[in-house]
């Protein structure tokens, strides 16, 4: 993560995205921040200017944004600064590229669109050069701005059918993947399982767009759904599709030349996401498109026999930063210098120059002195140095050069050589690629059977134009016009012995193909599909897409939402999509425009669609270049591949559906919120969506306080802007939304070890663990992190996240850091991804990044996130989707945050608790009048009630109530563990927290109303204050929160009641069948049943008072327990303590654990027990109670499997080894004891058996065919 590190200084409000009308004058002060510095992953830095929510520029500079809403009908704005007031910058180290700064401050104004809406998109680079050369920062001004109205050109081609030609009839799909005349035959028709010979050749119909990759832009004109291409049937004319007859056709591959008249220029662009092109074949629905035939014409005025001809050579075979939408090709270095590939050019003419255009990538950390060479046919066309790079995160990963040179040659084939030489040993070089463009003779080829020729010389408003091509003799030619390759034209010419001659009007560039009718190219089929009708989808709220292996898992959640919200749920295969949106390749642009047809056809704010969930993984790589490609849905990548902070995946780009935007310039605002499910199988999509229904159901597994926790992580170092920035968003919530309960988990905070594998906070570890694990509403991480896991110190790693088993208790995650969630590579499953696929429980959904970003844009991010998650609208709290679309609209000029995506279904809420607790009364005195101070030993009865969103009473609930009464707020300081960092340290710092519980328990709530009652603890802190009262209760269907942050604690009772005696404690394994010595697994559960008359202290604040178990008798592993306590229900005085253990050695363990009561009483108890490995299936401890026995018998034993259900099967045997009696039970235990097989001494015929001494084994089986069995014995009396 790039860090900001703020030195000093303090933020004023300076930029906002508003909803309200434009002033067109308003006054602005600017009041900046000290200079901050920004440090990367390895530890460079970069020094700049910095103010509260400033944009940073391309070059890292700060910009004063504003947004606001428009009037209706606004097209254009235009802005001045007048009263400007600045001040002299007196260091300009922290100027980036002050080459670049120009004398005025640089504004960019531009309207921006949200949902069919005008926004003002207003930048200003807050500094300039003024005349004496000196650099000045904006301090204050005025905004003048004044707007433009007109009339939004609507796109031609966003008219869009009301139903797609796939709806209807048989169609069947098939490829090809280059230029040229293309055959399908009888047996081509055949295999693709076609019943040939009753169709009617007539009604065959192609349909197709052609090759090429859809553009980004909205606005660009394309081609909705399929249209129909011309193609030529021979043999159609008797009605029968006989073995000799064929179709023809002219297919386009995917690489698309495009010629720029003005500027003589050829332009090639290659296809991101497809290398093949597809089309549709479909029969008996119409009269097919045929190919019509166009006569030469005479008075040519322009002859041509030559034409253009272009080639090239590109291997996109290497991604270097794994992102991103440049490949590069061969390597070179300073072993393996150059290589050497061919080019055919036959019939080239050696008088007209050639044309190259070449581009490379370059990496050398170590020299100036680098080059790149072309050689053709053995003569050096040209050459380009490339610079040295730097090796931080903020360089380029390779230089990107290239050169164009024009030379002549006569030689029918290119030999093309490319060196690279460097005096840096180290050097790297990578072709990317080049491009030829060279004049040909006319002349057909008798080994290719097609030429495809077109010649810019021939264009010309007036311009008639004779083409005569040689070599065309022999047998039968045909020419057709394919400039518009769906509507090709046959070409009628004549022949002069081998010379073959048309004209034709040429007032612009036309392609034409000469073919001898011999050689054809054949498709790849691909098969029938069934119908499909995208077009005729009727407006939707929520759009699905998936990948065909997830749809019927994605169908299913989509019937979750129509049942449950009576949402309008609509759900597309990505095949679908492409099949109408890019003629059947994959696109990103496709799946975009598929929303975005919604989005144009709603006639009101209501049919706009709110949402777009993506179904499947995503891949750095869309076509499938690495093995195991996790390209499940396509995903947009940036135009850029070599610079770490600048490359990134970005599923927003779904959402940009105005059609001034596409090119994701730094106007354009999401519509929709997206959200993408990252699964790569159907196991994984199913386990997901059972953790959606588990956590949007609820009920009373799922329901509980941790819905009131909001907890914040932060880390160290850095000039304490982790914590800093950490702390903020921790207090503003805390001051909000003090319904919720706020978790600080400060690195800085715990002691730092050191280790041979470097500093660590263990401590840290098991707070974010523990913290996981009991369940949190929301985790907040802000620091540095990666691919695998948090923070240097590595508090968060994949054994962490695969541990966790919170499935009731799921959390969300923000985590502001660096690519933790990196969820394109197909190499490597990301611990954020970890997160979200734990099975057993990590998150619900993640607002996360994917690739490096910066402290300060994260911090913004966080900033905006913060005003909106606990934001009601209407009444009603947001879902997920729409807190993420509204947190990147507030950000939308900002491209480092492109990066933050939205894991998870974006039509989610969080489990926030709906309505409301009050209390009422504390010790019969109204809240508010005079209350009672809680004091030290004193008893307090508590009354309230749950009431509704009016404030009205529900007196129709009955549930549980779970209060936590917390003591005053605390004052806390960080410890500097980094201080003397000579890079990045931190200081100690000061913090408040309230964390000290008071008392937790757990009531009933009877129509609506609650009592409870404790005794305050000894323990508190005796000085008054305010102390919290936090709420959560639930009836299974819905539940509610509160608080009061008003109540007096402190002091002490002068008239306590006189309490020596500590707490009754019963101490087990697991659950209370354990015996002392028992079987447990590796992570077994400490489970205790504490009793006291006064109450069991958890304050925490005594020293030596806390609830505290010791394993082994050794001090190190003392476990603090006072949070995993809970009374029982109505009762202060009894409760239990559950507190798993994680990766206990095998053996023999001791345990005591200490418990104090509220009068600081102690108690203590022991008991031991012995850890098997969990991975083998172990039995223990066998017998049978009474034994000897006469009429009745209780089998007894002991396994390492809680939780497991297992078959048991007891089989008697007398002590010659004849079966007598079977037993078979089937059990669940929460506990490695079972005790409840009887027998009663009867055989299995029912008679008794005679006195004597018997055998029996005893087995247990588990679901996955683990067993284990064992042999003991017992006696009969009669």
């Amino acid at each position: 993560m790039h860090k900001i590190k703020f030195l000093t200084g303090f933020f004023i409000f300076l930029s906002y995205f508003s909803s309200k009308a434009a002033d067109p004058k308003k006054q602005f002060n600017v009041q900046w921040n000290e200079p901050s510095v920004t440090v990367f992953e390895d530890e460079s830095t970069l020094k700049s200017l910095h103010f509260k929510n400033s944009i940073p520029d391309e070059n890292f500079n700060p910009q004063f944004f504003i947004s606001e809403a428009l009037p209706s009908g606004t097209r254009s704005i235009n802005v001045t600064l007048k009263n400007v007031i600045t001040e002299v910058i007196a260091d300009k180290s922290y100027i980036k590229h002050s080459e670049t700064i120009s004398n005025e401050f640089k504004i960019s104004a531009t309207v921006a669109y949200k949902k069919k809406q005008p926004y003002s998109s207003i930048l200003i680079l807050s500094i300039r050069k003024n005349s004496s050369g000196q650099f000045e920062r904006l301090k204050s001004f005025e905004l003048d701005m004044t707007t433009s109205s007109g009339t939004l050109n609507r796109t031609a081609s966003r008219v869009y059918a009301p139903n797609s030609v796939l709806a209807n009839g048989e169609w069947y799909k098939f490829g090809v993947t280059q230029d040229g005349v293309c055959k399908i035959d009888y047996t081509f028709l055949k295999n693709m399982g076609i019943d040939v010979d009753s169709i009617d050749p007539r009604q065959i119909q192609i349909y197709g767009n052609g090759g090429g990759m859809l553009a980004f832009l909205n606005s660009t004109p394309r081609i909705d759904d399929l249209r129909e291409n011309a193609i030529f049937v021979q043999g159609e004319s008797d009605s029968k599709f006989d073995s000799t007859d064929y179709i023809l056709f002219y297919g386009t591959s995917q690489t698309k030349w495009s010629y720029n008249d003005s500027l003589a220029y050829y332009k090639r662009q290659i296809n991101y996401y497809a290398d093949t092109t597809y089309y549709f074949l479909t029969y008996g629905q119409a009269t097919g498109k045929r190919i019509p035939t166009r006569s030469s014409v005479s008075g040519a005025n322009t002859f041509s026999t030559s034409f253009d001809d272009y080639a090239y050579h590109e291997i996109e075979g290497v991604n270097f930063l794994k992102s991103g939408r440049e490949w590069f090709g061969e390597s070179m270095d300073n072993l393996n210098n150059s290589f050497t590939f061919n080019i055919n050019s036959p019939n080239i003419i050696g008088t007209d120059t050639v044309f190259m255009r070449s581009a490379f990538a370059g990496r050398s950390a170590n020299s100036t002195n680098n080059k790149f060479s072309v050689y053709i046919n053995n003569s050096l066309i040209g050459d380009t140095n490339y610079p040295m790079v730097g090796t931080t995160a903020q360089d380029n990963y390779a230089s990107l050069v290239g050169f164009n040179r024009t030379f002549f040659s006569s030689n029918p084939v290119f030999k093309v050589t490319v060196s690279m030489y460097s005096s840096d040993p180290s050097a790297q070089g990578w072709l990317n690629y080049i491009e030829l463009i060279y004049r040909r003779g006319l002349t057909l080829s008798n080994t290719t059977g097609q030429l495809i020729f077109r010649d810019s010389k021939s264009i010309g408003s007036s311009n008639i134009t004779e083409f005569t091509i040689s070599n065309a003799g022999g047998t039968t030619k045909s020419v057709w016009d394919v400039s518009d390759p769906a509507n090709v034209i046959e070409q009628q010419f004549s022949l002069s012995g081998s010379n073959l001659t048309f004209s034709t009007p040429t007032p612009s560039l036309k392609t034409f193909v000469l073919f001898d009718n011999t050689m054809f190219s054949t498709p790849r089929a691909v098969g029938i599909i069934e119908n499909q009708n995208l077009h005729a989808l009727p407006p939707t709220t929520y759009l699905i897409v998936t990948n065909p292996l997830f749809l019927n898992v994605a169908n299913e959640l989509a019937d979750f939402h129509r049942q449950r919200e009576n949402m309008s749920v609509t759900v597309v295969t990505t095949q679908q999509v492409f099949n109408e949106f890019s003629s059947g390749a994959q696109d990103v642009s496709a799946i975009r425009d598929f929303s975005k047809m919604f989005y144009d056809r709603a006639t009101s704010a209501s049919e706009l669609p709110k949402y777009l969930l993506l179904f499947g993984d995503a891949s750095y790589d869309n076509k499938y270049r690495v093995a195991a490609n996790s390209n499940f849905v396509t995903s947009y990548q940036s135009a850029g591949s070599i610079n770490q902070t600048q490359t990134y995946i970005s599923d927003d780009f779904f959402a940009l559906l105005d059609d001034s935007e596409g090119e994701w310039y730094n106007n354009e605002i999401v519509d929709m919120s997206v959200g993408r499910i990252p699964v790569a199988t159907v196991a994984e999509a199913n386990q997901h969506l059972n953790k959606i229904k588990n956590y949007v159901n609820g009920g009373s597994p799922v329901m509980n306080n941790w819905r009131n926790i909001v907890s914040f992580v932060g880390d160290d170092q850095d000039y304490n802007i982790h914590f800093r920035q950490s702390d903020t968003l921790a207090n503003r919530v805390r001051t909000n939304y003090p319904n919720f309960n706020v978790e600080k988990i400060y690195f800085d905070a715990y002691q730092q070890d050191a280790t041979p594998g470097g500093q660590r906070y263990p401590e840290v570890k098991k707070a974010i663990n523990e913290r996981v694990q009991r369940g949190t509403l929301l985790m907040t991480y802000i620091g540095h992190g990666g691919e695998l896991g948090w923070a240097h110190e590595r508090v968060l790693e994949n054994d962490d996240i695969n541990s966790w088993t919170n499935t009731n208790k799921l959390a969300a995650f923000l985590t502001a850091t660096c690519e933790f969630t990196r969820v394109d590579d197909p190499d490597r499953v990301s611990a954020g991804e970890y997160v979200f696929l734990n099975p057993s429980g990590g998150s619900i959904c993640m607002f996360t990044t994917s690739r490096l970003a910066y402290s300060s844009s994260n911090f913004n991010l966080c900033t905006r996130f913060f005003n909106h998650i606990f934001e009601r609208v209407n009444g009603e709290y947001q879902t997920t989707g729409d807190i993420f679309e509204k947190t990147k609209s507030d950000m939308y000029v900002d491209p480092y945050v492109r990066n933050f995506l939205y894991l998870g279904d974006p039509a989610i809420k969080l489990a926030y608790p709906e309505f409301s607790v009050k209390t009422k009364t504390i010790n019969g005195i109204p809240l508010g009048m005079n209350t009672d101070t809680l004091k030290a030993l004193s008893k307090i009865t508590i009354t309230g009630e749950v009431q509704d969103n009016s404030g009205a009473k529900m007196s129709s609930f009955n549930g549980i109530i779970y209060p936590t009464v917390y003591d005053k707020m605390a004052s806390y300081s960080t410890l500097g563990n980094d201080i003397n960092d000579p890079k990045s340290p931190s200081t100690p710092q000061p913090f408040t927290l309230q964390k000290n519980v008071i008392y937790s328990g757990k009531s009933s709530v009877v129509n609506g109303d609650f009592t409870y009652s404790f005794y305050v603890p000894k323990d508190i802190a005796y000085q008054y204050g305010n102390g919290k009262l936090s709420y959560y209760a639930q009836n299974g269907q819905i539940d509610a929160n509160g608080c009061d942050t008003l109540v007096t604690i402190g002091g002490v009772n002068p008239n306590a009641t006189v309490d020596n005696e500590g707490p009754v404690i019963r101490l087990y394994m697991n659950d209370e069948n354990f015996v002392r010595g028992g079987m447990t697994n590796k992570d077994p559960i400490l489970y205790a049943v504490i009793s006291d008359t006064s109450g069991v202290n958890t304050v925490g604040t005594g020293i030596g008072h806390d609830m505290s178990a010791e394993l082994d008798n050794k001090t190190d592993r003392r476990y603090i327990l006072n949070d995993y306590y809970e009374n029982d229900l109505n009762s202060y005085q009894k409760g239990k303590l559950n507190y798993q253990f994680k990766s206990l050695s095998s053996g023999l363990h001791t345990l005591t654990l200490k418990a104090w009561d509220v009068y600081n009483n102690s108690s203590e108890a022991a008991t031991e027990f012995i850890v098997s490995e969990s991975a083998t299936l172990a039995l223990d401890h066998v017998l049978n109670y009474p034994n000897p026995f006469t009429t009745h018998t209780t089998f007894m034993f002991e396994h390492n499997r809680p939780f497991v259900p297992m078959d048991v099967q007891i089989q008697v045997f007398t002590v010659s080894g004849k079966l007598i009696k079977t037993l078979s039970d089937k059990i669940t235990r929460t506990g490695f004891r079972s005790d409840d097989i009887e027998w009663d001494g009867l055989d299995d015929f029912g008679d008794k058996i005679g006195k004597g001494v018997y055998v029996y084994k005893l087995r247990i089986r588990t679901n996955d065919g683990d067993y284990a069995d064992k042999f003991e014995k017992l006696v009969i009396l009669r």
